[in-house]
């Protein structure tokens, strides 16, 4: 869980600092980067925190930008996490048809780290039917 927190926020860090660098060179803020941000240093989000601490003062057309580019964020932000919710229901779901074939082969398989996955797919060709066809592609493709 604190990996996942820490690599969101690295990603977070790195778009924006990425956006804000694009921003610095072209676009409907470059006039009000030069006008309000123009001694900030480029990277880590800095213009983007400049930008935001400035909202009230910015041009109408940066204002926008900065609207669409937060609200692209947060669909990108809510895309990832719908996704997350689907691998976790598919591994859920998986385990659930796999339970026989885990008591089975896994019995003594701790779990964690895809260890319960690992050893269903040693055992690929003898497990159940309902297993076979609940397994994540990737595992039964056998990667």
């Amino acid at each position: 869980m604190k990996k996942i927190f820490l690599l969101t926020i690295s990603f977070i860090l790195y778009s924006a600092s990425t956006i804000a660098e694009d921003t610095v060179k072209k676009g409907p803020c470059a006039e009000d980067i030069q006008k309000f941000c123009a001694n900030v240093e480029v990277g880590h989000g800095a213009i983007m925190k400049c930008l935001q601490q400035n909202e009230t003062k910015l041009s109408s057309a940066c204002k926008t930008k900065q609207k669409e580019r937060m609200k692209a964020f947060q669909e990108k932000r809510e895309n990832r996490k719908l996704k997350k919710e689907e691998r976790k229901d598919r591994r859920k779901t998986a385990m659930m048809a796999c339970k026989d074939d885990l008591e089975k082969f896994c019995k003594n398989i701790s779990a964690g780290r895809g260890k319960k996955l690992r050893c269903l797919k040693e055992h690929q060709i003898e497990l159940s039917n309902a297993c076979k066809e609940a397994l994540p592609q990737k595992v039964k493709a056998g990667s």
